[in-house]
């Protein structure tokens, strides 16, 4: 064979191929460029040449179309938000070879009324869906609007009713209703086909509840110019259950709740009502004592185990004093799902012969008397048995068999629901911040994160702080907690080294409190975790009750400090300073204090403690001591050897009666005097 010959036949084997390949196209045929859609939204085209074909929208993420050609994406309603969107379709052979169509369409704002939605579990992605109600003279573009979310109870689907959309319509709120994801204890026995657990449950047969019902929430927020800080939760039944505990474990969340008839004690549900175990076990994972982990279940499916979380969320109750489902009738001895949460004071809880004794857990009506700054609340009661009363939710006038909080800008009417929401906002950094849980997946609300010592065995931990921006503390009790931690960005707080933070430590003891928190015999050592921008520190010291904390106690990085454990027996204060690369700058350069120096305590008037800065120039012997306005010694804060520099020392006067008292320093030569208010 020719040399020639065998040139034309590699020629012919490496170019046939390139002729054969088809080539790859893809085009967007409906909806048509321009186009303005609305309702369930249909996008389709044609391929050739293709092995796969994939959408994206706005640039986002592609993904894997129906079919090739021809294919679609259906988008259902409320998918994508009113305005315009760019649509992209791409195909490919598997060869390196592409091709792109894209269109821009207008998505219509949703007509008033009621329609249903689909939205996406962020937990597996089922698809949900829900009723979405839109309010007359709806205008997306006037500016941000409050968002409604109003829970089923057992057995229901999502539904306003009309009183609810009237008052929907009237004050341009947008509501939403879910349906609740399709479940399988439907097929174990449940005669509910779609889920009221609103919990999250890690067995699939009852899956994320909660979470389903914050998802549907990010919809809305994605969809509608919510405001953030007017997102309201209500429900019935079942779903005023669901709307105490998720409010309650996320109560930064939203600015007001409304349970209405709710089940607020899981465990007398267990002991009297008659759905099938399917149904009240299956939401638990059991009965009660099969496990530590079911009777967590139990817990934190029953508002009146979390209320004490309510400090800064705001709770309207509406009940029937003749309902026997969430039973609330006054002259029955059974647990009283409205007044035992709301006002009765003296019932001590216990069911089924006494094998469920819990104790008297607290009532709103106790804390908002022990905390008049928090736990604000309202409740009508009116002569009704399960079913929602339209007097609840639009307010009513005073008659003979209902009681309820008189509207306090209209006297002759008792505060309805959505009244009631309307006048709170969402509080975004509340001085006092209350959280009590029982697991390790809800922990965290507004500037406070807390990890329980014994997650998930029915044993609760909690923490109550307050911050003090204007003195520079931070006020923290502990109940079996293993580490509590702080955004000082979001508190208003500082650690440095010209303002020292003071943490007043102690073991929560509550006596409105829930029982179980009580933990005042066991040991407390949790670690305290100060979150923050700490880039620019170089060292940090802390003093505990006036004596150095061991340096193995203190560990820093670029975005927190974490202190501990600490062992936490009674009162106990740290003061906590830090030195900044620029500081250890100067010195080094030589720029020590030129002169002594006895600073102004801070803070001043102070409460129970204060911290004292001073300077020194040189090393020298200092004694910095405090007395009365009798001359008399009551502390003696230093008294040694200390290098040249700027220092602190905390002045601890929690034994101390209120008064004046002067501290003086003693440096050598140097003698300088202050004075001091103690203001309890």
């Amino acid at each position: 064979m020719s040399a020639r010959f065998l040139l034309k036949v590699v020629v012919a084997l490496f170019v046939l191929p390139m002729i054969a390949l088809a080539q790859v196209a893809v085009k967007i045929t409906s909806p048509q460029n321009g186009a303005q859609v609305s309702g369930t939204l249909v996008v389709s085209g044609t391929s050739s040449g293709a092995t796969v074909v994939s959408f994206a929208v706005d640039n986002g993420a592609f993904a894997r179309a129906n079919g090739l050609d021809p294919w679609d994406v259906v988008f259902e309603p409320g998918a994508l938000a009113a305005g315009s969107h760019k649509f992209i379709a791409a195909a490919e052979n598997g060869q390196s070879q592409t091709a792109r169509d894209s269109i821009t369409v207008t998505i219509a704002a949703p007509p008033p009324g009621s329609q249903n939605i689909t939205y996406h579990s962020s937990v597996d992605g089922e698809a949900l869906t829900a009723l979405l109600w839109v309010p007359k003279n709806f205008d997306p573009q006037a500016g941000k609007v409050p968002l409604f979310i109003y829970l089923h109870g057992g057995g229901g689907v999502g539904t306003l009713n009309s009183a609810t959309t009237g008052e929907l319509d009237t004050r341009g709120w947008i509501g939403l209703a879910p349906d609740g994801r399709r479940w399988n204890l439907a097929n174990q026995g449940c005669t509910w086909q779609t889920s009221a657990a609103y919990v999250n449950n890690p067995d699939p047969d009852v899956g994320p509840g909660e979470q389903d019902i914050l998802d549907v929430i990010t919809w809305a927020k994605t969809n509608f110019p919510i405001d953030e800080d007017r997102i309201y939760l209500s429900g019935f039944s079942m779903g005023g259950r669901g709307t105490y505990i998720i409010g309650l474990k996320n109560p930064d969340l939203f600015a007001a709740i409304a349970p209405l008839s709710p089940a607020s004690d899981m465990y007398e549900i267990f002991v009297r009502r008659p759905e099938p175990a399917a149904c009240k076990e299956g939401m638990a994972g059991g009965k009660p004592n099969d496990s530590p982990f079911v009777n967590t279940m139990y817990a934190i499916t029953s508002g009146r185990f979390l209320l004490e979380n309510a400090h800064n969320l705001p709770v309207y109750h509406g009940h029937g004093t003749q309902d026997g489902v969430a039973y609330n009738i006054p002259t029955a001895g059974q647990y009283q799902h409205g007044a035992h949460m709301l006002m009765d004071t003296t019932w001590s809880g216990c069911h089924d012969n006494m094998n469920f004794c819990f104790g008297h857990t607290p009532t709103l009506s106790e804390l908002h008397a022990r905390h008049p700054q928090g736990y604000d609340w309202a409740f009508m009661f009116t002569p009704v048995g399960h079913n929602a009363d339209g007097k609840w939710i639009q307010g009513t006038t005073p008659a003979s068999g209902i009681s309820g909080v008189v509207d306090p800008q209209n006297p002759g009417k008792l505060l309805g629901q959505m009244e009631f929401l309307s006048r709170h906002r969402r509080i975004r950094d509340p001085l006092t911040v209350v959280y009590k849980s029982y697991t390790d997946t809800h922990r965290k609300a507004y500037w406070v994160e807390l990890d329980i010592a014994k997650p998930w065995t029915n044993t609760p931990g909690a923490v109550r702080a307050t911050r003090k921006p204007e003195t520079n503390t931070l006020e923290v009790e502990l109940s079996r907690a293993d580490t509590a931690a702080f955004d000082l960005a979001l508190a208003a707080l500082a650690v440095s080294q010209a303002k020292p933070l003071t943490i007043l430590l102690n073991k929560l003891i509550e006596p409105v409190f829930d029982p179980a928190l009580d933990a005042s015999g066991e040991t407390l050592q949790p670690a305290l975790v100060l979150r923050g921008d700490f880039s620019s520190l170089v060292s940090v010291a802390v003093l505990a009750n006036g004596a150095p904390l061991p340096q193995a106690s203190i560990k820093f990085a670029a975005d927190k400090i974490i202190l501990g454990p600490i062992t936490i027996s009674g009162a106990t204060t740290l003061l906590v300073s830090a030195e900044t690369a620029t500081s250890v700058d100067s010195e080094a350069d030589g720029a020590l204090p030129t002169r002594f120096a006895l600073e102004q305590n801070y803070p001043n008037p102070f409460n129970p403690s204060t911290v004292i800065s001073f300077q020194l120039p040189v090393n020298s012997h200092v004694t910095l001591k405090v007395f009365d306005v009798t001359g008399r010694e009551v502390a003696t804060l230093i008294d040694g050897a200390m290098n040249a520099g700027a220092h602190a020392a905390l002045f601890d006067a929690s034994r101390l009666p209120s008064g004046v008292y002067f501290y003086q320093l003693k440096a050598g030569q140097f003698t300088q005097t202050r004075k001091a208010m103690l203001m309890r």
